[in-house]
């Protein structure tokens, strides 16, 4: 089964194994408006730590042996009860984990992947990583757009879209695009 790698419009990208594209448009589905996403199989590694938020702290103090069940405190329960069980993740400091990060950027975020190639070595100007940024958030602005010409539309199909919350044909559903009519 594959993986791909989402982009979102936003400036996030998510890792997803689904069956097939249709699949995949399914799961964006339970979440958000998949015709705001771009995709594409993931080939890279992948490495990523889950933590529960909670922080153990050994009770022995400047002793020199195995500790016991007793010698552990455990903080930030009370606050993990309010608000549930939410994992922390991370990706490991190896090169697996940094190799993954390099993958993952240069196919989710390619302008951001070529300013950082482009800048290798040197400290990172924070001018031109806006300007790379504010590249990535294009997709964001065409899918803006892509909506509101959406929501100018009356004809039972766009009703339909609107009523899914969905701006692209669902290929699963018979449909394979929802933008069509590129008049205003």
């Amino acid at each position: 089964m594959p993986i791909y790698i989402v982009r979102w419009p936003q400036l996030c990208a998510s890792l997803i194994k689904a069956q097939s594209e249709e699949d995949l448009i399914d799961k964006l589905d339970e979440v958000g408006d998949p015709g705001g996403c771009t995709w594409s199989e993931y080939q890279g590694p992948i490495w990523i730590d889950f933590d529960i938020p909670v922080k153990f702290v050994p009770l022995l103090g400047e002793k020199k042996r195995p500790m016991s069940m007793d010698e552990i405190d455990i903080e930030g329960v009370e606050e993990l009860a309010e608000s549930g069980i939410e994992l922390s993740l991370s990706q490991p400091a190896g090169d697996t984990g940094s190799e993954m990060k390099h993958d993952i950027i240069k196919q989710a975020f390619p302008a951001v992947a070529s300013f950082l190639e482009a800048e290798k070595g040197a400290e990172i100007d924070a001018t031109g990583l806006k300007a790379a940024l504010r590249e990535e958030l294009r997709k964001l602005v065409e899918y803006d757009w892509r909506l509101a010409k959406l929501d100018k539309r009356t004809d039972p199909e766009a009703e339909l879209f609107k009523q899914l919350g969905i701006s692209m044909r669902v290929p699963a559903l018979g449909f394979d695009s929802a933008d069509e009519d590129d008049s205003d």
